[in-house]
């Protein structure tokens, strides 16, 4: 069974995904498996009742701060990695 953890400044998603043989067993060529996951689980931990997504988040932090980079450089250490590289983005000559 493997599972999946991503944790935002906001937002926690898990889903886990399992795999096995399939119930005949059958070992040929092709291998049959079962394959099963679950739904995302969203937890809201800012408490509004709202999912918001890792590029929402940078888009926030970027019109609070466009014009301020030293601000913008302590605001994101308060989130995860894919807030950062959307801010990157965002901030990126390519995208203004």
């Amino acid at each position: 069974m493997k599972s999946l953890i991503v944790i935002t400044f906001r937002t926690l998603l898990l889903a886990s995904i399992a795999a096995g043989l399939a119930a005949d067993g059958e070992l040929e060529t092709f291998v049959p498996r079962v394959i099963g996951s679950t739904n995302p689980i969203w937890l809201d931990a800012d408490g509004d009742g709202r999912f918001q997504s890792a590029f929402a988040d940078a888009q926030g932090i970027v019109e609070q701060h466009r014009t301020d980079p030293e601000k913008l450089r302590e605001t994101l250490p308060r989130y995860d990695a894919a807030v950062a590289v959307q801010v990157e983005s965002l901030m990126s000559p390519a995208s203004n």
